[in-house]
Order: C-alpha cells, then sequence, then structure tokens
C-alpha cells in the first residue's frame, strides 16, 4: 500500500470530478491543507474518511487503497477486449477479501503512523520544555527583589587578606543603615543583574575569596522574611543560593564609596 499511489488516484479522481482542493475539503469536512498532504503522499486518510472520500470521488474503497480503477466505460473497446476483461476481473467475493485484507492493513499503517507522529509530538514537547526550563533557569535576576524601599537593612564589610602568609579576616559591622542610604542603594540597584548557576541547587552559599572585599547585607522585609546577602568579585550568595554575578566588582566600589562619605 503505497501513499504516492492513494495520493496519485484521489487527485486524478477529483480533478475528474472537475472539483478544486476546497471543495473536496468542505464536502470532507476536513481541510484544503489536509486534502494537499494525501495528494502529495505526505500522509494518509484516517480509516474513518475512506468510505466518505471514496463515494465523493465515485469509486470504491477497493480501488482506492489498490491503486487499481476499474475501466467502468465500456462503449469504445471490442467485443474481446471485454470478454478479456471480464476473465481476467477479480470476483465481487474477491473484491471484498481484498479490501478487507487492504483496511486492516491500512488501518495497522495509521497506527504505525500516530505512533510515530506521537513520538515525534513527545521528542518536540521535551525539547521545548528543556528550552523554557534553561530560559527561565539562567534568565538575569535583580537584586531589587531583595532590596526594598520598606525593608529593613544592616551591612557588613569583610577583608580576607593575607599577613605573614597566615589568613586575616578583619570585618568591619556597619550595623542597620538609615533611610537615605539604604535610598542611595536602591537608587543604583537597577543596572546590576546576577544569574543562575550550574550546581546551584546543591550550592551552601558560601563565598571564600582571599585578599577580596566581601559585602555582607541582612535584609528583612515582611514578604521575604530574612534574607543574607553575600557579594564578592564575580559572585553573590543569598541565603544558600550561589550565583554568577559579573558587575560585583563595580557594585562592591559603589558600596565602600557610599560607607566613606
Amino acid at each position: 500500500m503505497d501513499t504516492k499511489t492513494i495520493g496519485k488516484i484521489i487527485a486524478q479522481k477529483r480533478k475528474e470530478k472537475h472539483m478544486t482542493q476546497e471543495v473536496l475539503a468542505q464536502k470532507l469536512s476536513v481541510t484544503a491543507k489536509t486534502i494537499s498532504h494525501w495528494e502529495n503522499g505526505y500522509t494518509l486518510p484516517d480509516i474513518s474518511m475512506l468510505i466518505p472520500l471514496s463515494n465523493t470521488l465515485g469509486i470504491s474503497v477497493y480501488e482506492l487503497l489498490s491503486g487499481e480503477l476499474e475501466n467502468r466505460d465500456m462503449t469504445n473497446i471490442t467485443v474481446s477486449q471485454a470478454d478479456n476483461y471480464e476473465q481476467n476481473a477479480p470476483s465481487e467475493s474477491d473484491k471484498r477479501d481484498k479490501e478487507l485484507e487492504m483496511t486492516v492493513q491500512y488501518a495497522e499503517n495509521n497506527m504505525r503512523e500516530l505512533k510515530h507522529r506521537i513520538r515525534n509530538i513527545s521528542c518536540y514537547i521535551l525539547l521545548i520544555s528543556i528550552i523554557m526550563i534553561a530560559l527561565v533557569y539562567f534568565f538575569p535576576l535583580s537584586l531589587n527583589k531583595h532590596i526594598v524601599q520598606d525593608s529593613e537593612m544592616s551591612i557588613a564589610v569583610t577583608e580576607f587578606k593575607m599577613v605573614y602568609g597566615e589568613p586575616v579576616i578583619d570585618t568591619t559591622d556597619y550595623g542597620k543603615v538609615n533611610n537615605p542610604f539604604k535610598e542611595k542603594i536602591i537608587s543604583m540597584l537597577d543596572k546590576y543583574r546576577y544569574y543562575r548557576m550550574p550546581g546551584t541547587l546543591f550550592s551552601d552559599g558560601t563565598i571564600d575569596h582571599i585578599n577580596e572585599d566581601l559585602i555582607t547585607f541582612t535584609v528583612y522585609s515582611n514578604e521575604i522574611g530574612y534574607e543574607i546577602i553575600n557579594i564578592t568579585s564575580g559572585r553573590i550568595a543569598i541565603n544558600n543560593k550561589t550565583y554568577y554575578f559579573p558587575n560585583s566588582q563595580d557594585f562592591i566600589e559603589n558600596i565602600l564609596k557610599l560607607l566613606d562619605e
């Protein structure tokens, strides 16, 4: 059973009936694109469409599936040709048996095609889901949602340095900041973005960079509760998650300037 052959028969009989693809589509309650796909052999008609399609085209289901059109015009053939046609033509019983066999095979082909489409659709859905998750997961995040106007905020600066070969941690705790200072921080947050990193789900949020400043914000708001935000060069840790912060050094320098004022 060849899809191209079935498609050619559909196109041939449609044209003989002087029907466009749109007209045939209307008669069968399908789209013209569906008719086009049938005729080009891209897809097969659904098994439920075999009888309506055959009746509309004026052929039998046997002719449609077998690709063997009967010669219904007997006016221009000789007696011997007619006798030969009668002898070689399959009987009605043979046609019915063959038609049943082809219909079963046709149904099996449709089922295989349906399974193939389902697999393809499943693959597309999986691919789209992966892309959507990746887009959402790695979408740039903003500090605006953590430090807001009505939040309470304290700040500390920790310097990690080496003294005579030994690590020294020097921390200055500025305590709770006043509203003017907080407003200055909030006003500059729009231009800073941080990004999720692979392994973020398993990060413990720790940052330990020697010879670099570490800014720690302790923020409290009614919406999010307490959050500990640690920022150092290239990294930001919020509670127990670590993220990539490409402009962190610029952010730290601006904060240090504000603290020196």
